[in-house]
């Protein structure tokens, strides 16, 4: 057989992409990219692969794609049609994402589809329909706008169609992506019309209209996928901002996964997901050597990851304006430091950013590198990185008691609760950043902490109280904060029996400019003079 692998990316994992590709190239099989058209950083950094490889191609129509919405099956039937117009010889539909690694070698997949050549594969929920109905919302009214799905109200089914659906990773063969594309019947146009107001319809979309067409015994209940399903963490309604719905997502696989993934050698399972560099490399590392042979000692910077979070060449609009600002200043600080190292001979001004990447080591957070250009006193260029480390400044005033517990505490924003970690890594915070607290406690009795933040001015933020359980924890907490913050060194107190135990702070850097342009006076106090009121929240804690 041969397969058009379909790859759905979005993100900044330029290196993990390269690295999936790796896995599963061969010049018999095809490559259809469709990276987020909010993704401009990814597009430029793929996009020469066409011309390196003629059996890669990056599509040119992009869509914006949201969890569980609309825009994902719309983009997979767009992919559909054009892949069917193209002159490649596929016979195979499967796609991926970045998140996606093959947990076997390519032939082995290839061997499996040529003899099942003719089936297509999906992964049903079950037999209990009316409860996947409930659970999915397919009786509900749902529209996607601004990049958000919204429900509207009750929906109602249509008769004599048996519904089913699961996983919307799929392999979908030749024939039925052809009937399902072309076909003019009341089935097809008919599901595709109610699918467009339903949530999450590509992991039903295929599913119903293969179990009612002429293809329902080509059926196969399985998507060749492993996804990695820990509910209590990864069921959290993560997705309110996106859709009116609670859903869930799967975990990243870790080292301590791998011996779960060695069960499925014997398995008709050829990928799994998800894979998360920035969490674990060394799993990825693990599939290459045992899963495909490699040798892997002569490898350079094996244990290490780096990714962009920075490019000049990144749409003004979707620029991070605390990230250039923290790049800018430390850049300026930087060549100072320079200076007594090269007795006053490199002087040295920065006069642009020109990229920034988080560094990981061995799976942990190393900081980020900076590049950026400069000119010297004697007219010509330089470029130069330097390398900003992460310091945390935290002081335990009171190591005994219930504190004899406490692990770690970090300030930052953009907390994942199902990894629990930063995705803004740096931990980088500016006047409109949510900021949010996370703490690790060990087992032991339960207690109840209060955590209060002071801002730069030492005008109590805002206060709560944090029940620990007895077992070890990982807490989150985002205060409710009116916007923006006052910039400064802030203090985030820990107090057991209003007594306090713990002080940590961090810094809230006014920013130097918006979309990329540097602030003008208006803008300036605007964004520097803390909230409106001159309160974080609706009554005062000082």
């Amino acid at each position: 057989v041969r397969i058009v692998f379909v790859l759905t990316i979005n993100g900044r994992q330029v290196r993990q992409v390269r690295r999936l590709l790796k896995a599963i190239y061969h010049t018999r099989h095809y490559y259809f990219i469709h990276v987020d058209m909010r993704q401009e950083y990814l597009y430029r950094e793929l996009f020469p692969l066409e011309s390196l490889l003629p059996n890669i191609f990056l599509a040119r129509r992009r869509f914006a794609t949201i969890w569980g919405g609309i825009s994902l099956l719309q983009a997979h039937l767009e992919f559909m049609k054009e892949v069917l117009n193209k002159d490649w010889k596929w016979d195979y539909y499967i796609n991926l994402s970045e998140s996606d690694y093959p947990i076997k070698k390519l032939e082995s997949l290839e061997i499996f589809l040529t003899e099942y050549k003719g089936h297509t594969f999906v992964k049903s929920h079950g037999h209990d329909t009316a409860r996947f109905i409930r659970k999915q919302g397919l009786d509900k009214m749902f529209v996607e706008c601004d990049t958000h799905m919204w429900r509207l109200g009750p929906k109602t089914l249509p008769t004599n169609i048996v519904f089913d659906g699961g996983s919307d990773w799929v392999a979908l063969h030749r024939g039925f992506a052809q009937y399902v594309i072309t076909s003019e019947d009341s089935l097809v146009s008919g599901l595709k019309t109610f699918y467009k107001y339903s949530l999450l319809p590509a992991e039903s979309f295929f599913h119903t209209v293969l179990h009612n067409s002429e293809f329902c015994d080509k059926w196969m209940d399985n998507n060749l996928h492993l996804t990695n399903w820990r509910r209590a963490q990864g069921c959290k309604c993560q997705h309110k901002h996106v859709v009116d719905w609670c859903g869930c997502s799967p975990n990243v696989l870790t080292t301590h996964s791998l011996d779960k993934l060695m069960k499925y050698e014997s398995k008709a399972t050829y990928f799994a997901r998800k894979f998360d560099p920035v969490i674990d490399q060394d799993i990825i590392n693990s599939m290459d050597v045992y899963m495909f042979g490699k040798d892997m000692r002569d490898v350079r910077a094996l244990t290490d990851y780096w990714q962009n979070e920075y490019h000049y060449l990144d749409d003004k609009e979707a620029t991070n304006d605390v990230y250039l600002t923290f790049y800018s200043s430390f850049s300026r600080r930087s060549v100072i430091d320079l200076l007594p190292q090269t007795t006053g001979q490199c002087l040295v001004t920065p006069t642009q950013i020109v990229e920034a990447n988080v560094l990981y080591q061995r799976d942990r957070f190393h900081g980020v590198i900076v590049k950026y250009n400069g000119q010297v006193k004697d007219g010509g260029s330089v470029m130069l990185e330097t390398h900003l480390v992460e310091r945390w400044d935290y002081k335990v005033l009171d190591p005994t008691g219930s504190m004899g517990r406490f692990i770690n505490i970090q300030i930052g924003s953009n907390f994942d609760v199902k990894e629990n970690i930063f995705r803004n890594y740096a931990k980088l915070l500016g006047p409109y950043s949510e900021i949010e607290v996370k703490h690790m406690w060990g087992p032991g009795p339960e207690f109840t902490v209060s955590v209060a933040f002071i801002d730069p001015a030492d005008i109590v933020a805002v206060a709560h109280d944090v029940d620990i359980p007895k077992s070890g924890h990982i807490g989150s907490h985002k205060p409710e904060l009116k916007l923006p913050l006052r910039p400064g060194v802030w203090m985030c107190k820990l107090m057991i029996n209003y007594k306090v135990v713990l002080e940590s702070r961090f810094l809230v850097l006014p920013l130097t400019t918006y979309h990329a342009v540097p602030l003008n006076i208006t803008q300036a106090k605007l964004f520097h003079n803390g909230p409106q009121g001159g309160l974080y929240a609706e009554r005062k804690f000082s």
